[in-house]
Order: structure tokens, then C-alpha cells, then sequence
């Protein structure tokens, strides 16, 4: 069930029987930003649209990967060096379709996903394009 959390990320991975590896993507504010030493990226997003495209990916990956279960958890605000900003769960019957959905999960969750980041650091703030809708790269 996706969800995005306005303070810490607060998650929960079930008990499944037939679950047999769960694969998790934890993405935390680094410190070597684009534009010099970040001292937090600052997340926003257009919300209803961003779930529903979140939940949309969920309910893809299931399909086109086999897997059993997958959980998207996305921060919005202000996010410190160090603190996590994403969270992916993704539940298999084997590892090797979990890891292949879960890279698939977080680079669709970058590439597709209304949620726009800024760069805070001590020259100033700076949006940053990747990780929106139409934007590049990999971050």
C-alpha cells in the first residue's frame, strides 16, 4: 500500500507463507549533492496523483514480476543528510524475481512519480529534475 509520510518513514513487512525472500530498497539523503555538500533535500509532491501512480506501480510489478507483495513508502519535506527519504519493500517466492522487481519499483518511482525534490546546501537551494516526471538521470 503506498503511502507518503510527512516525518519519519514508518513501515511494516507482514508474515506471508509463501514469501520465501523480501528484498528492501532503503534510500537515504547522501551528502555529495549535485551542486556541492547537501545538507537536506526537501521533497514535495502533487499527493493524490503521486499515490495513485505509486499504487500503480505496485500493482504492475506484481503482474509483470510474479512477486507477492510490494510496499512503497515516499518521505515528503524536509530530509536530512542520513535519514531516509524512500522506502520499497518487495516480497518473492525466490530473491532473483524480488531483485529484479525492486530495481524496476524504485527507478519507475523516480522517473514517473510527481514528487519534486530540492537541493538544500550552503550556497543556496536548487531543484533538482531527476526523479520527475520527464526528468533524467539517476540519483
Amino acid at each position: 500500500m503506498a503511502k507518503l509520510h510527512k516525518d519519519k518513514i514508518i513501515y511494516e513487512i507482514p508474515t506471508i507463507p509463501e514469501v520465501g525472500a523480501w528484498v528492501i530498497f532503503r534510500g537515504v539523503t547522501r551528502a555529495d549533492g549535485r551542486y556541492g555538500t547537501t545538507l537536506a533535500l526537501e521533497y514535495d509532491a502533487y499527493e493524490p496523483m503521486a499515490i495513485k501512480e505509486m499504487e500503480r506501480i505496485e500493482s504492475e510489478a506484481k503482474e509483470k514480476f510474479g512477486v507477492i507483495f510490494v510496499d512503497i513508502h515516499h518521505r515528503l519535506g524536509r530530509v536530512d543528510v542520513g535519514q531516509e527519504s524512500m522506502i520499497v519493500i518487495v516480497g518473492s517466492a525466490h530473491r532473483k524475481e524480488g531483485f529484479r522487481a525492486l530495481e524496476w519499483v524504485v527507478d519507475e518511482v523516480k522517473h514517473t512519480v510527481p514528487i519534486f525534490k530540492k537541493e538544500i546546501n550552503r550556497e543556496g537551494e536548487f531543484w533538482i529534475e531527476e526523479g520527475t516526471p520527464g526528468g533524467r538521470g539517476e540519483g
